[in-house]
């Protein structure tokens, strides 16, 4: 495929004809052209590639549907019947190309392996305790082996014509001749063999679970590990024409061997957004090793390793969330994956430098891919509802993508959608939007808009609401060729909201915040692209501005808080829905007063501090102003104010009046005095004998409370002589004054 040109002259200006006042001055841009955003979206008949492209999937025709919940296991013969081993009933069916049926019915629950040889047998592994059987072309059946095993995972047949059989709970393989006289092959000394295939010189390969070990074994049975994997089973093998195998991997990292493997990985987002259900868990503990060994496995995640005919491995494609049961070999397309969340079959270039979402099968889980030796085509078992697929190797004819939801975050206007495409003749594409006011899209949203054909541009008829969505609909008259698109572009117009103050923090008396220099360097932004939660990228420039701010405000080091006599610092936080710039004006107004006077305005800072020795005691209140001028027009910028409580400033320490100190004639002194204050009561009074000992008092009427008091007590135990009373009183703004009296006991004051 020829490969799209990728850049194109962004429109600088949108003009929406009828916009008023109250509309924000800025277009917005709403981007999607990466793999992980459209992937959000919900995809119809539709291949997400890794590299952003979105195309046609494959045709994909549902052929039979069984009566059993799952499909575990497929083979096909050389008149192209299908095999589907099933669960949980032990039951095989067979699909003719025309119709499916019951095969075979075994005693035992589940069917895990299944195995044609060259006369068009079927061999049935069943589980537990199982037994491999034989069923003739005609249906004819028979105990063929029973292995001294639990469960039967895997069955391969060599070119001689012999059975391999491989089995848990002790991780054996057997070899059975024609005539059902088997033997052990191989001891692993793992807990299970999962997966068996026939390389092209005629050897065995294993994937086991335990050790996770990809093992090859020549036909007398010498054993040799090509890759010790870093995860937690070997789930499935595949071998290509050239010799190269792939094979997958589930559950947890382990140990250092992940560090001896060269990674090449090609990964979608989308495996990171299809998350396991809880089905899906309990369908690879069943399609896995028996619940009980279950236990590195249960961490989510797979991998698909890539080992050349020459033996070097390499991890080619990787996923945290996606169960990946079975894969296959596809000459046409590569390599493809069937995994356990919500039916997707994904598509990984052999060298691992790119993959798609392929197609999907929802809601089933694909346990079993088959490449058909008789069309071109590859089968897809599913299980958690028990269905056969093809997936054919023409596009389908139609496929959609609806993508995520986009929140503006306030009431919006639609400007021009555009995207960029490529149609080949016989193709075409659609564009469709649809607005509404919940997050989820229901009946009250409006209706799918009319077809939109321009590529280039077209005016968007869905009518303003806070979220908007599009869907994409590509069509193929022939299913030879597919239209391709790679981006999705949407401009809309957020109404200008108000700024939100949302917290005004008055710090304690004396406490001032210094900004710090910073030292680090901010570049300029000229290019964004930045990722939002709807899925896509903001391209504005208010998004540039943002991003300035957002590498401004990281490079900033927090104010520096210090002590400074007299001074007052206020403190708050603001937001703005349209994520405008903003600028600040302080404010201050005293008790009586009725006019707000300036004390500082267009800050960017969150905090300003000032000095009140400049006011006169008393009550005051300060006001805080936020503007986000600076990202609109003057006659459109709003503006959103907040104020704080009463609070005192009181920068006058009492005055203590009136003080006496008599020596009384049984040597006593008695201390009187009257402490008053302008603005705040007083709320501390001590005094000391000679400059030690401080002590408390109270006033006379025994409490605190007042900006006047009283004072009138007698001080006890003083030695004859000389002696200095010193007073101090606190006032409610932490003023202190103090005085002092000398009295000389035994003596005349």
């Amino acid at each position: 495929m020829t490969m799209m040109r990728r850049s194109f002259i962004t429109i600088g200006v949108i003009l929406l004809a009828s916009m008023i006042s109250v509309w924000a001055s800025t277009t917005q841009l709403w981007q999607q052209d990466r793999a992980e955003e459209f992937e959000q979206g919900t995809p119809t008949n539709i291949t997400i590639r890794s590299d952003g492209y979105i195309q046609l999937a494959p045709k994909l025709d549902e052929l039979y549907q069984g009566a059993d919940a799952f499909f575990w296991s497929m083979a096909e013969d050389s008149r192209g019947r299908v095999f589907l081993g099933s669960g949980n009933e032990g039951k095989v069916y067979v699909y003719d190309g025309q119709e499916g049926r019951l095969f075979f019915d075994a005693p035992e629950m589940e069917v895990h392996a299944l195995a044609v040889d060259a006369e068009d047998n079927l061999y049935v592994g069943t589980s537990p305790d199982g037994k491999v059987y034989r069923v003739a072309p005609d249906g004819e059946s028979r105990v063929f082996y029973d292995p001294p095993a639990k469960y039967i995972w895997a069955l391969a047949i060599d070119r001689q014509g012999r059975l391999y059989v491989g089995t848990g709970e002790d991780g054996v393989i057997y070899r059975v001749d024609r005539r059902g006289q088997g033997s052990v092959f191989f001891d692993s000394e793992e807990k299970h063999i999962r997966c068996l295939a026939i390389d092209a010189q005629g050897n065995l390969l294993a994937g086991s679970e335990g050790q996770a070990r990809l093992f090859r074994l020549t036909p007398d049975g010498q054993p040799f590990i090509l890759y010790d994997a870093p995860v937690a089973e070997i789930t499935s093998i595949a071998v290509a024409p050239d010799g190269t195998i792939y094979a997958a991997g589930i559950g947890a990292v382990k140990k250092e061997a992940e560090a001896t493997t060269t990674t090449t990985t090609s990964s979608l987002s989308t495996v990171i957004t299809i998350s396991a259900t809880s089905s899906g868990q309990s369908l690879g503990q069943q399609a896995g090793a028996a619940a009980a060994a279950k236990t590195k496995a249960e961490i989510p995640g797979s991998r698909i390793f890539r080992i050349t005919p020459d033996g070097f491995p390499q991890e080619i494609w990787k996923s945290d969330k996606a169960t990946v049961f079975s894969v296959a070999f596809w000459p046409s397309r590569g390599v493809l994956a069937g995994t356990g969340d919500e039916g997707v079959i994904y598509q990984i270039e052999p060298d691992g430098t790119r993959s798609a979402l392929l197609t999907r099968v929802e809601p089933s889980q694909v346990t079993a891919l088959l490449v058909s030796r008789r069309r071109p085509l590859v089968y897809a078992a599913t299980s958690n509802l028990a269905r056969l697929f093809a997936v054919e190797s023409g596009y389908a004819r139609e496929g959609s993508l609806v993508s995520s939801v986009k929140d503006t975050a306030t009431f919006s206007q639609w400007g021009l959608i555009r995207w960029r495409q490529r149609v080949p003749a016989g193709t075409s594409v659609t564009l469709f939007t649809r607005s509404g006011n919940t997050r989820e899209p229901d009946n009250t949203w409006s209706p799918w808009s009319g077809a939109l054909t321009r590529a280039g541009g077209e005016k968007i008829t869905s009518p303003p609401a806070r979220f908007i969505q599009w869907k994409l609909v590509l069509t193929s008259s022939s299913g030879a060729e597919t239209p391709v698109v790679d981006s999705v572009e949407l401009a809309y117009l957020p109404r200008n909201v108000a700024p939100r103050i949302e917290s005004l923090i008055l710090q304690p008396p004396d406490i001032a915040f210094e900004k710090v220099p910073s030292y680090g360097t901010v570049q300029a932004v000229t290019t964004v692209s930045s990722t939002t939660s709807s899925g896509g990228s903001a391209s504005s420039q208010a998004q540039t501005n943002r991003t300035r701010r957002q590498r401004q405000k990281a490079s900033q080091v927090p104010p520096r808080q210090v002590v400074k006599e007299g001074f007052r610092t206020i403190t708050w936080t603001a937001s703005d829905a349209n994520d405008d710039e903003l600028v600040y004006s302080v404010y201050i107004r005293g008790e009586g007063e009725t006019a707000w006077k300036l004390m500082k305005d267009e800050l960017t800072d969150t905090f300003y501090s000032w000095d009140t020795t400049q006011l006169p005691d008393g009550y005051y209140r300060v006001k805080i102003v936020a503007s986000d001028e600076p990202s609109n027009p003057p006659d459109r910028a709003l503006r959103a104010e907040r104020v704080t409580e009463w609070f005192e400033i009181d920068n006058t320490p009492p005055r203590i009046e009136m003080v006496s100190a008599d020596v009384q004639s049984d040597g006593s002194v008695r201390l009187r005095f009257a402490a008053r204050d302008s603005a705040t009561p007083i709320t501390m009074a001590e005094y000391l004998v000679d400059n030690i000992d401080p002590r408390q008092m109270l006033s006379v009427d025994g409490i605190l409370d007042a900006p006047e008091e009283r004072f009138d007590l007698v001080i006890d135990g003083l030695s004859p002589g000389e002696h200095t009373i010193t007073v101090r009183v606190r006032d409610g703004a932490d003023n202190v004054a103090s005085a002092r009296a000398i009295v000389t006991v035994g003596g005349s004051k």
